[in-house]
């Protein structure tokens, strides 16, 4: 087929002509059939320009009529060029429609292929931006995810759970997310029950802010997120400043070493200034108690008690030079003590008596008459005093021996005893002399 405009070759099935873009009219006999069927094809072609030219001629003369119908109408030119400016802005409209047309006849045979071609354009272009989108949206949960880290470290756990819950509306499927969150929050619950306790230490409630330490740390235990190790240095100060109050309190009413001692123990895995500022003062009260307790022993020579005493106190301040000094003091005294108690023993069992006065008589029956009085010179009670004592004639002869006991059987340091006997059948003057005494103490 031909374009019957042009005669340009057309495209089966066109409907419009690619060069000059006339609609086709599938009806019409295109030029080439009519020179196939027809042997008359000159003539048609004149034919067909003959009316085409006396259709322009019509139509021109149509024009002249009209120009000369309105012309003696009015003598003003201007609406006769307003009428000329409309029909060459038609002219021009249908010179591009007629354009417009053939640019859309000779792409409609590259629609089969742009169409699809667009297709994969837009759908590549909507990938990429769909991609673009998620990616900046994963961007924006990421930073969310890490401020949120960086937040809960820092002890901020509620801006930390404000941002995570930001990412989870974005990502809302993410496990990540959810579980970062409940851990925050696990970890603001203990943060808030180590408020309770400071609470509970500061209004000197002791042993409520024990039980409740004592639930944080089994708490703490079952974790292993970084965010409980900074939780488990706030419950390890919180239970150091327990101790450390609750000491305190309780320091003015101790009075033995023992329990300060037990106090010490408690302190000795702290570390803080404050802990070794309380240490000093239970070392400074041990002194004290050790000192009074000590010289009380001295006191009462009970020197093997006050040295104990003294020893246990340098054991747990073995330079203080108040406790050292004592000390001494008590081994001084105690070898003093020491040797007087041997003086003293050898004295009491050899010299724990003394006559105060003794006489023996010759009665008119021939007996002798003996009596004295003793003074006790011991420095312990003595008991079961024994006088012997021999008889001699006036020439010295010895006669016989005898003993008495003395009256009474026990005399303290200083008292006084008498003693007496008859010694019967003599009839001569004679002499008698004290030979021994004897006692017993304990």
């Amino acid at each position: 087929m031909y374009c019957q405009n042009c005669g340009e070759k057309l495209i089966n099935d066109s409907m419009f002509c690619m060069n000059c873009g006339i609609e086709i009219k599938i009806n019409a006999t295109t030029p080439k059939e009519s020179n196939e069927n027809s042997p008359n094809q000159n003539s048609s072609r004149e034919t067909t320009h003959s009316n085409e030219s006396n259709k322009k001629g019509s139509e021109n003369k149509a024009d002249e009529l009209v120009n000369k119908s309105v012309s003696p109408h009015h003598h003003s030119p201007v609406p006769h060029a307003v009428e000329q400016n409309t029909a060459n802005k038609q002219t021009s409209d249908q010179n591009e429609t007629k354009q417009t047309t053939t640019k859309l006849n000779r792409l409609m045979p590259t629609l089969p292929f742009l169409i699809p071609i667009v297709c994969f354009i837009i759908a590549s272009l909507s990938v990429g931006f769909y991609y673009i989108y998620e990616d900046n949206q994963n961007d924006k949960v990421l930073k969310l995810q890490k401020s949120a880290e960086e937040a809960a470290l820092n002890g901020a756990y509620k801006d930390a759970i404000e941002r995570l819950n930001k990412a989870i509306d974005i990502r809302p499927n993410y496990k990540t997310l959810t579980e970062d969150l409940q851990e925050v929050e696990r970890a603001n619950d203990v943060f808030a029950d180590i408020d309770t306790v400071h609470e509970l230490i500061t209004e000197q409630e002791f042993e409520k802010a024990k039980e409740k330490l004592n639930v944080l740390k089994e708490q703490i235990m079952e974790e292993t997120g970084p965010l409980f190790i900074s939780l488990n240095e706030k419950v390890a100060n919180k239970e150091a400043t327990l101790i450390i109050d609750e000491i305190k309190k309780e320091l003015d009413s101790i009075t033995t070493v023992d329990v300060l001692a037990n106090k010490l123990n408690q302190l000795a895995s702290l570390s803080s200034d404050e802990a070794l500022e309380l240490e000093t003062q239970l070392l400074s009260k041990m002194v004290q108690i050790t000192t009074k307790e000590a010289t009380a022993h001295l006191e009462k020579e009970q020197f093997d008690d006050a040295l104990r005493t003294i020893n246990k106190g340098l054991s747990y301040k073995e330079d203080d030079q108040e406790l050292l000094a004592l000390k001494d003091k008590i081994e001084q005294e105690k070898i003093a003590f020491e040797q007087q108690v041997t003086d003293e023993d050898v004295h009491n069992r050899t010299a724990a008596v003394e006559f105060e006065s003794f006489s023996a008589d010759l009665d008119g029956k021939g007996n002798v008459y003996i009596e004295g009085t003793i003074i006790s010179t011991a420095t312990i009670p003595i008991y079961s005093i024994t006088v012997y004592y021999s008889v001699y004639d006036e020439n010295g002869n010895f006669l016989e021996d005898g003993f008495t006991t003395v009256e009474p059987n026990k005399l303290n340091p200083g008292d006084k005893g008498t003693f007496s006997d008859t010694i019967e059948g003599i009839d001569e003057n004679v002499t008698v002399q004290i030979t021994n005494v004897i006692w017993f103490f304990d």
